[in-house]
């Protein structure tokens, strides 16, 4: 799940992104890898809750979509059902979007 909130950052507008994983995803870590930093694999790595749930809270630049994929235990990448996009670069790998426009939400679930 991604969730978005954005706030002012002095005179920088940021969206904060909060991303969540379920407890039935069973590792033991998972981490954020993206555009953003540099497709590092451990550079941000999510913290289990009480309730199980995997989260990770970041602040991003408002206005750029950002591309990123889960990574779990190190070795395998997972997908994010609720990204605002999907994309395939010239290797044929996918990865998916974040759009942080003031305004842009994630599509919901349907219930």
């Amino acid at each position: 799940m991604i969730h978005k909130d954005f706030v002012q950052s002095g005179s920088r507008h940021v969206a904060r992104i909060t991303f969540t994983l379920p407890a039935c995803v069973w590792t033991d870590t998972v981490n954020l890898v993206g555009d953003f930093n540099n497709w590092h694999h451990s550079s941000h790595p999510f913290r289990r809750e009480r309730d199980g749930q995997w989260s990770l809270t970041i602040d991003l630049e408002a206005g750029p979509a950002y591309q990123f994929c889960y990574l779990l235990d190190g070795k395998e990448w997972t997908s994010e059902q609720q990204a605002d996009a999907f994309v395939r670069d010239s290797y044929g790998r996918s990865s998916f979007v974040v759009l942080t426009e003031f305004g842009a939400e994630a599509p919901r679930a349907a219930a």
